[in-house]
């Protein structure tokens, strides 16, 4: 085998493997700064107004912000307009409270 072509290929498997090494710490970062995002948030009161992502993901409006809820949890769609959401800075669980029959939920990641 030529050298040139042995060297092109450790320069190329050594390409890659730095390419796959930055794409997982990307992954880990952007999972980490979310995570972070969503430990940090506190509120506390009626959904205004709810929409989903194409993941099921709810988008909340509550007391004038909007909140994306983390795709760690599983909402089940089960969050409506006029429903109560607790959720506690530092804590990892939502509280949901349906406003029709005050069921109540939580939701732990």
């Amino acid at each position: 085998m030529e050298t040139s072509t042995k060297k092109q290929r450790i320069f190329f498997l050594f390409g890659m493997a730095f390419m796959c090494l930055t794409f997982i710490l990307f992954i880990i970062y952007s999972n980490s700064k979310a995570d972070e995002i969503n430990y940090n948030y506190s509120f506390s009161g009626r959904v205004d107004s709810v929409s989903y992502d194409v993941k099921g993901i709810p988008y909340v409006h509550v007391n004038g912000q909007f909140y994306y809820l983390d795709d760690g949890y599983n909402f089940d769609h089960l969050v409506e307009k006029g429903d109560t959401m607790i959720k506690h800075k530092g804590s990892v669980v939502y509280k949901l409270i349906k406003h029709a029959n005050k069921k109540v939920f939580k939701f732990k990641n």
